[in-house]
């Protein structure tokens, strides 16, 4: 082999080796150009996402806010109640430039306002490269205002008369002592109405009002705004029977601060603190308005009478039910707490509860 030969052998191949170091060169700038790119896009997917979803949490709790501002004001008040739910969307989230306020209805006319809230701008990081500046975001609370309205099964069937307000704790103090059932020679008690009222369905007189005593109260559920009847008869038979086994179940000294208090819900249980037993003392009973006359007037009542049932009061009965006397006392320990209820639709008469619907 020549020299020469030799020699252009040797220069191809040094070509060849450059060629295909330049061909590496560029393939490896196309690929970091690639995977910056694909970078750029999870940074945005999540530096941005994480973004959206912090954004869109502040706007949540904002309308979340504004709903339980305004549902406050209904049903009446419908043009006070989106005021106040705007002024608390622009507190909250003053980027929310997009909001608007909706009356609706879930149980009564106007008893529901939705929030919808929009920043139709967010700005955006690492989705910018790719061709996104902003995004946005928006969020959506509706509220309902009602009544704590219906008590479940256990009322008994002691009518305690609010005195001069609608409104808990329809005028009575915690501690106050009152008269559940009037005495014999009570000269307050007029035309047989012994301030029993009658919780059941049926037509049955004592015998019914008996039948609730001695069962620990009603089966049946009852709500604010019912209508029930005065229950006419004697205070003591077959009544005070009724009472006298009932409140004899019970074990423990006759004494309310013996039984088991909860502080976060402030209401007492019927539980004895000492040994864990129940006591059938502390006791739940309707509070009524008259619906004819003087509202807060018993003495108006005649024989069977129309009453309205405004709220419920736990009752703690202290002495022992007397026969003879035919009277029973009993300490007003609370207003039933809101907890024990089944919300319902707002009526006119005693508390109001509101939650979100969504």
């Amino acid at each position: 082999m020549s020299t020469d030969h030799m020699d252009r052998t040797m220069r191809d191949a040094a070509g060849s080796r450059t060629m295909t170091w330049r061909d590496d060169e560029g393939a490896m700038a196309y690929l970091v150009a690639v995977m910056i790119v694909v970078l750029l896009a999870f940074a945005a997917v999540v530096v941005d996402a994480g973004a959206l979803y912090s954004h869109r949490r502040q706007i949540q709790t904002a309308a979340d806010a504004a709903a339980l501002a305004g549902v406050q004001e209904l049903p009446h008040a419908t043009a006070a109640a989106v005021a106040y739910a705007g002024n608390y969307a622009a507190l909250n989230v003053p980027a929310a430039s997009d909001a608007e306020f909706t009356l609706s209805s879930t149980f009564v006319a106007n008893d529901t306002i939705t929030a919808d809230l929009e920043d139709p701008s967010m700005g955006l990081f690492f989705a910018r490269f790719m061709g996104f500046d902003t995004a946005p975001v928006n969020a959506q609370a509706s509220a309902v205002i009602g009544s704590p309205s219906t008590y479940g099964s256990g009322l008994m069937p002691f009518g305690i008369c609010a005195t001069g307000t609608v409104v808990a704790p329809y005028g009575y103090e915690p501690g106050q002592i009152i008269e559940l059932v009037l005495d014999n020679g009570d000269e307050d008690q007029v035309a047989g109405n012994w301030h029993y009222v009658d919780l059941t369905a049926q037509t049955d007189g004592e015998n019914n009002t008996k039948g609730v005593i001695g069962n620990g109260g009603t089966t049946d559920p009852v709500s604010i705004g019912d209508l029930i009847d005065t229950q006419t008869g004697s205070p003591t038979n077959p009544n005070f029977a009724s009472l006298i086994g009932y409140f004899n179940e019970t074990c423990g000294p006759h004494d309310l601060g013996a039984l088991v208090y909860d502080a976060n819900r402030d209401v007492y249980d019927p539980t004895h603190a000492s040994d864990g037993s129940h006591c059938n003392r502390l006791i739940t009973c309707p509070v009524i308005i008259i619906t004819q006359g003087d509202p807060y007037d018993w003495d108006s009542v005649n024989g069977k009478t129309e009453t309205r049932v405004v709220g419920f009061l736990n009752m703690f009965v202290h002495n022992d039910p007397d026969w003879k006397e035919g009277i029973l006392l009993a300490e007003f320990a609370q207003v039933v707490p809101v907890d024990t209820f089944n919300p319902g639709g707002y009526v006119e008469y005693g508390g109001v509860v509101y939650w979100l619907s969504e």
